[in-house]
């Protein structure tokens, strides 16, 4: 969701409501690759910079963009986010946290505070 949306216009954005990617990668900054931007926020979070109560997510912002464009080219987003987060995209940033795909399909399953647990424990 996050890296198609960024390849539209979105950007990420930190606790400080910062737009996060650039401090990491400043040259391709939003359209940087999901390596980059996976460890950007990993560190982001770390460093205590996320957003919410215990500052372990981001943001992706979408409400820049105008409605036709959103409803146009990211329909599927915008369901998305409506169905399982109730958030319309277009006045509402979308809650993230960093990929853990690779962690999940190496049967390592992920801890929602950017840990990687064994399994038992």
């Amino acid at each position: 969701m996050e890296e198609g949306a960024r390849g539209k216009g979105g950007f990420l954005l930190n606790g400080e409501g910062e737009k996060s990617i650039e401090r990491y990668e400043p040259t391709a900054k939003d359209l940087a690759s999901r390596d980059v931007v996976r460890r950007s926020m990993n560190m982001k979070i770390r460093e205590g910079r996320g957003c919410g109560a215990e500052k372990d997510h981001g943001y992706l912002q979408l409400s820049h963009l105008p409605n036709e464009m959103i409803h146009e080219r990211l329909p599927g987003i915008a369901e998305t986010a409506n169905i399982f987060a109730g958030i319309d995209i277009t006045s509402e940033p979308i809650l993230v946290l960093p990929e853990r795909r690779n962690l999940s399909r190496l049967g390592i399953p992920p801890y929602s505070r950017s840990k990687e647990i064994s399994p038992g424990a």
